[in-house]
Formats: C-alpha cells, sequence, structure tokens
C-alpha cells in the first residue's frame, strides 16, 4: 500500500534534522489562510485575491478589518485563522503518517472555509464541495484502497439520511429545514469518516448546536456548519475512542 511508503515521523525528523522546521509551520501558516479567502469569497471568484467580505455587510474590503458599514471582522477572521493552525498543528503531531495528515489537512481547510460561508453568505458552496469531493475520492481510491467500502457507505448512508430528513422535515414544516449544501457537504464528510464515524459526529454536531442555539435564542439565524465541523474532528481523532468506549458500556 502507498500508504505505508510514507512514515510521518521519518519525513518530520529528516526536516528537523536539517533544521527546516520553519518551513513546515510557514506551510501550516499559508494552509491556514485559504480558508478565509475561499469561504468569504466562495460566490463571487474573481474576489478571492481582493481581500476579505465583511461579516455584516458582505462587501470586499480589500484586505482592511473595517468596512465602510462600520463593522469590524478582525475578531472574526483572527478566530477562524487561530482555530484553522491550530488544527492542521494538532493533526501534526496526532498523525504518524503523511497520507492520513494530508487528507486531515484538506479536510480541515474545507470545513473552515464552508463554515466561513455559511456565516457570512448562508450557504455552502457547491463548487468547493464537489472539488474537495473528488480529490478526497482520488485519494481513497490511490491511497488507501482498504478504506473504500467503508468511505461509499458513510457516503451514502449520511447522503440518503439527511436528504430523508430534509423532505420529511419540509412536509411537516411546510418549509426547507436542511439546505441542499447541508446534504452534499455530509456525504463528502462520510467519504472522509466511513460509516460510524460520520454518524457519531451527527451526533455531537446536533447536540453542541442544540446547546449554543438553546442559549442564544436572539438570532433568526444560526450557522449550523461551524458545528458540522467541529463534530467532524472530534470523530475524526477521537471517534474509534468514543465508539469503543460507548461499545464498553452497553
Amino acid at each position: 500500500m502507498l500508504i505505508n511508503l510514507f512514515n510521518f515521523n521519518k519525513f518530520i525528523q529528516l526536516y528537523a534534522i536539517e533544521g527546516k522546521e520553519i518551513f513546515i509551520v510557514g506551510g501550516i501558516l499559508i494552509l491556514s489562510a485559504i480558508p478565509l479567502f475561499l469561504g468569504s469569497n466562495s460566490d463571487k471568484k474573481k474576489a478571492i485575491f481582493k481581500g476579505l467580505r465583511c461579516i455584516n455587510c458582505g462587501k470586499n474590503k480589500n484586505f482592511k478589518f473595517t468596512c465602510e458599514c462600520g463593522k469590524n471582522s478582525k475578531l472574526f477572521y483572527l478566530t477562524v485563522f487561530f482555530i484553522t493552525f491550530a488544527s492542521l498543528i494538532f493533526s501534526l503531531i496526532k498523525l504518524n503518517n503523511l497520507t492520513d495528515f494530508l487528507i486531515a489537512s484538506l479536510m480541515i481547510i474545507l470545513l473552515s472555509s464552508v463554515s466561513v460561508s455559511d456565516i457570512i453568505e448562508r450557504t455552502v458552496p457547491d463548487i468547493l464541495v464537489l472539488i474537495f469531493g473528488i480529490v478526497f475520492l482520488l485519494m481513497r481510491i490511490l491511497l488507501t484502497p482498504e478504506r473504500l467500502l467503508d468511505s461509499f457507505l458513510g457516503m451514502t448512508g449520511s447522503f440518503l439520511f439527511f436528504l430523508t430528513i430534509a423532505y420529511v422535515g419540509e412536509k411537516i414544516y411546510k418549509r426547507e429545514v436542511l439546505g441542499g449544501g447541508d446534504i452534499k457537504l455530509y456525504g463528502v464528510i462520510g467519504l472522509i469518516l466511513g460509516l460510524n464515524l460520520t454518524f457519531i459526529s451527527i451526533f455531537i454536531a446536533s447536540l453542541s448546536g442544540y446547546i449554543y442555539s438553546f442559549f442564544i435564542k436572539e438570532r433568526d439565524y444560526i450557522a449550523f456548519v461551524p458545528f458540522i465541523s467541529f463534530g467532524v474532528l472530534i470523530s475524526y481523532f477521537y471517534g474509534k475512542t468514543i465508539l469503543e468506549g460507548y461499545l464498553n458500556l452497553i
């Protein structure tokens, strides 16, 4: 298997010996900034390199945190950047091979990007989900074919699960209860996590979202993708431990 060709510990040791660990951190810093631009300009591709958008009015700010509307988005973007950077560093420490780290890094970039888009634009960009979905599928086929069946079950299972919820919810409440972007996003998440970990992430995302909405009641819209991202990250790194602990209690 190609995955066995990459020993990430040796990879890190090689750079540490040569005194180039600064390039690893520098690369992660650059990766951490990518979601800010992808997420805040997902529906205006030509504006990606023209700056970040205001979280209040949505206007492009040409790399200035303070917008004409008076809203300062500095704290928001710095928080996203820090969370993305910390998640990538944690992946670097936690995972022991290059293939898993590459998958985790792309997953974190995708989740951060769609979280920003959901908060600013209230949408999950189909183009990002499609591109990352194709990349993850190719990586599964070429690098980790032994996980392909579980990935396929996770993708189809989560997609059909949320599609059913969306259909039933619309019939009951006479309005859209789950966006198509969320459904497609979880299809890609299922491809990454596999069947069992995907449903663990759904539980964590739903629980955390419910707790947040219980205390924050004055908002007319609460972005759910950040809670999905939280559930996915917990499941990716600790899902098997959570599942084993649950089974031991039964």
